[in-house]
């Protein structure tokens, strides 16, 4: 199987290089997701502290589904 370099890795064939690509996007989904996530706890640690119950609830469950 032909070798293909990569920086300082070496890849096997285009099914390595491509389930690396994926890898990498799949980061990049997953720290925007966390992102939301944390930003999400915020809205619903602000409504909390207006006593905005139902609103605090369903932001609150939205970061919840993303961890």
């Amino acid at each position: 199987m032909p070798s293909i370099e990569n920086g300082d890795k070496e890849l096997n064939g285009r099914n390595s290089i491509v389930g690396e690509e994926r890898s990498m996007q799949n980061l990049e989904e997953g720290l925007r997701w966390l992102d939301q996530a944390r930003a999400d706890f915020k809205t619903a640690k602000d409504c909390l502290k207006d006593k905005n119950y139902y609103a605090s609830a369903f932001f609150l469950s939205s970061p919840l589904k993303k961890l």
